[in-house]
C-alpha cells in the first residue's frame, strides 16, 4: 500500500475538514489531499450563489452553516490573510503548515530505500522525531554491501521477510522513485512516499476539474496504466469521494490483468468517458508521450475533458525530452537555442532578403510549450497560403510579460529588422512583483536575490502604477521602439478566462487564481473605459465558451485557430500596403 510521508498533523484528524474557496488554488490542495486519501466534508464559499453546489461530490457551504461543528479550514497558501481574518485562528491553517510527517511511522519499524544523498537528507528529518531508520534497502547489492551508517542493507526480496515495517522510498530523482515502485508492485507492506513531488504544479493540470467534470457528466473514468501501485493509490483515494473507476485502458490488452485495449474502448464513443495517464513528475518522458499519443489518435482529447493527467500532460513533446531546453538569458532570464533559429528565436519560414519579417513577443500562450502549432505558426501558413512572402521570428517565451518583451524587441530588434512587430500579452502582467519597481525582470530578480542572500539590493524608483497602467504603458513604449526600428506594431490584449462575471462553480475552480484576482478586475475595468488605439483588446474574446483553454490560460487548437485567423485579418492592410 503507497501512503504519504508527509500528510495532516495528527491533532487535525478528528476534525470535520473544509477546503477554503473552490477557485483553482483550493483545487491545488484537494488534489493534494485526493492524493494523501484524506475526507474532506465540503468546502467553504464566501459567495452566497456557490452555496448548495456540489463539487467532487462534496458540498459547498457557507460558514453559518457549520458554526457549531468542531472545523478546520485549508487554506492555500496564496490565500491573504485579510480574505480568512474573519475565522478564528484555530479555525483554519494554511496547507504548508498543516502537513508534518506522517504520524503512522511512530509506531513501525522503519526501512529506508536508498542509500544515497536522499537516505542521508532523510534520516535527519526522521531524527527530528527521534525516529531511526533500523536497516537500509537497495534492489540489488553488491556481495561487500553489508551495512550503511553501522545498519544492515537488504535486498528488496527480502522486505516480505521483515513483519510491521515501514519502507520510506529516499531517492531524490522521481524517476528512480518510479522504477522502485515498481519493484514494490507485490510487496503487502506499507510503503511511504514524498506525493508533492509526484504532482505537477496547478497551473499546468486540471487534475480535480477534470474528474468533477466527469462527475458532473455522467463520464465513465478509465486509468491508462499497467496497474501500479500509485494506480492502486488513486483508486482507494477517489472511492473516499464515491467515485469509481470503471476499468483500466493500455496501448495493448491484458486479459490476465483486467486492461482494456484503449483503441478498442474508443469504438462505442469517447465523449462519456475520461482517462487518466497514470504517469508520475519525472517518470521517462515517453511513457508519457506514447500514452497521450494512443488517447489522442483513439479521439480522446484535452480540449474535450476526455483525458487527463498529474504530471505535465500537455507540454510539448520536445520539451519533455529535453531537446529544448531553456538556457539562462542575461538579459531576460530565460531563452531557448533553436536548432534552426536563432539564439532566442524561432523562426518559420525561410530568411531571405525580399520576405516580410514579422515578430511576434509574447508568453506561453504564444509559444510552442503547450501547443506547437500555435496561433503564430498557423498566422505563417495563412500568409504563406495567401501569397505573402513572410519570416515570422517567435520570440514567445513561457514566462515572459510586457517587460521582457520589450527588451528582446530592444536587443534584437536592431538585427532581425522587423517590418512588423506583434505582441499577444497581458496573463504574465496580472501579478505584482515582489520589488519596488515592476519594471524589474522577475527571473533576474529571483538570481538578485539569491545572490545577495538577504543584503541589501537595488531595484530602482518605486513604482506606485496600478498593474493595468504599468502594462498599457510599455505596450505604448513597444509600439515606440517598433516605430524607431522602422516596423508598424500590433499589440493584442490577450484572452484571459481569469477576468470572466458570473462564473459557474466549474468554471471558478478551472480559471480563478489568488495571485491574478486583483490585476484581473484592474484590466477588466480599465480595458473597458479605456480610449485610443493602442492595442487590440481580446481579453474577454473567450468568455463562457467551451473547449477554448486547455488549463488557467493556454489555448486549445480550436482557439488558436480563432486568434491566427483574427491577428491574419488584423495585419493585411499593413501588408497590402506594404507589398
Amino acid at each position: 500500500m503507497l501512503c504519504a510521508l508527509y500528510t495532516l498533523k495528527k491533532e487535525y484528524w478528528k476534525k470535520k475538514l473544509y477546503i477554503w474557496n473552490i477557485n483553482r488554488d483550493s483545487m491545488d490542495v484537494f488534489t493534494n489531499v485526493v492524493f494523501r486519501k484524506i475526507d474532506i466534508s465540503g468546502f467553504v464559499s464566501l459567495e452566497e450563489q456557490y452555496v448548495g453546489n456540489t463539487y467532487m461530490n462534496r458540498p459547498i457551504v457557507s460558514l453559518n452553516q457549520i458554526e457549531h461543528e468542531d472545523y478546520l479550514v485549508l487554506a492555500a497558501d496564496e490565500v491573504p490573510k485579510e480574505k480568512i481574518r474573519m475565522l478564528d485562528d484555530n479555525k483554519v491553517i494554511y496547507w504548508s503548515d498543516a502537513l508534518d510527517l506522517n504520524a503512522d511511522l511512530m509506531e513501525k519499524k522503519i526501512i529506508v530505500y536508498g542509500i544515497g544523498n536522499g537516505a542521508k537528507q532523510l534520516c535527519e528529518t526522521l531524527g527530528k522525531k527521534n525516529l531511526q531508520a533500523e536497516m537500509y534497502c537497495v534492489t540489488s547489492k553488491a556481495h561487500d554491501m553489508d551495512q550503511y551508517e553501522g545498519k544492515a542493507i537488504i535486498e528488496a526480496s527480502e522486505l516480505e521477510d521483515q513483519k510491521d515495517c515501514a519502507v520510506i522510498v529516499s531517492v531524490i530523482r522521481m524517476n528512480h522513485c518510479w522504477e522502485i515502485l515498481k519493484t514494490l508492485r507485490e510487496f503487502s507492506g506499507q510503503v511511504y512516499v514524498d506525493l508533492s513531488r509526484m504532482i505537477a504544479h496547478k497551473s499546468e493540470i486540471n487534475f480535480v476539474q477534470s474528474i468533477d467534470y466527469a462527475v458532473r457528466h455522467n463520464r465513465k473514468i478509465y486509468l491508462y496504466t499497467d496497474r501500479s501501485v500509485i494506480a492502486d493509490m488513486l483508486e482507494e483515494a477517489l472511492q473516499i469521494y464515491n467515485i469509481r473507476i470503471d476499468g483500466y485502458v493500455f496501448d495493448r490488452e491484458d486479459k490476465t490483468g483486467n486492461i482494456k485495449n484503449v483503441y478498442e474502448l474508443a469504438l462505442d464513443g469517447v465523449e462519456d468517458k475520461l482517462v487518466i495517464i497514470n504517469v508520475i513528475n519525472e517518470e521517462p518522458c515517453e511513457h508519457l508521450i506514447e500514452a497521450r499519443n494512443n488517447l489522442e489518435c483513439a479521439g480522446f482529447s484535452v480540449e474535450n475533458f476526455s483525458y487527463v493527467g498529474f504530471t505535465h500532460y500537455t507540454t510539448a513533446d520536445e520539451r519533455l525530452r529535453g531537446i529544448l531546453p531553456f538556457s539562462y538569458d542575461a538579459l531576460v532570464g530565460n531563452s531557448v537555442f533553436y536548432p534552426d533559429g536563432k539564439a532566442g528565436w524561432q523562426i518559420y519560414g525561410e530568411e531571405e532578403e525580399d520576405r516580410i519579417r514579422i515578430m511576434v513577443l509574447g508568453g506561453s500562450t504564444s509559444s510552442e510549450e503547450y501547443f506547437v502549432e500555435n496561433w503564430s505558426r498557423r498566422l505563417y501558413y495563412k500568409l504563406k497560403q495567401a501569397g505573402v512572402n513572410v519570416t515570422i521570428y517567435n520570440g514567445a517565451i513561457p514566462g515572459d510579460d510586457i517587460v521582457d518583451e520589450m527588451l528582446r524587441l530592444l536587443r534584437d530588434g536592431y538585427y532581425l529588422q522587423p517590418h512588423l512587430v506583434i505582441s499577444m500579452s497581458g496573463v504574465n502582467n496580472l501579478h505584482y512583483k515582489d520589488c519596488a519597481n515592476q519594471f524589474n525582470e522577475e527571473r533576474v530578480l529571483d538570481w538578485v536575490k539569491r545572490l545577495t542572500s538577504g543584503s541589501r539590493y537595488c531595484t530602482g524608483v518605486c513604482d506606485d502604477e496600478t498593474l493595468y497602467d504599468f502594462w498599457n504603458r510599455n505596450i505604448r513604449l513597444l509600439g515606440m521602439i517598433s516605430e524607431f526600428y522602422g516596423a508598424r506594431f500590433f499589440g493584442f490584449l490577450q484572452p484571459m478566462n481569469i477576468t470572466m462575471d458570473s462564473m459557474s462553480v466549474w468554471e471558478k475552480s478551472l480559471y480563478e487564481q489568488e495571485e491574478t484576482m486583483t490585476g484581473a478586475v484592474e484590466f477588466v475595468k480599465s480595458a473597458t473605459n479605456r480610449k485610443g488605439e493602442e492595442y487590440i483588446d481580446l481579453m474577454r474574446l473567450f468568455e463562457h465558451q467551451d473547449n477554448m483553454y486547455l488549463d488557467v490560460c493556454h489555448y486549445t487548437n480550436k482557439a488558436h485557430e480563432i486568434l491566427a485567423e483574427i491577428v491574419y485579418e488584423t495585419i493585411m492592410p499593413e501588408l497590402n500596403q506594404h507589398n
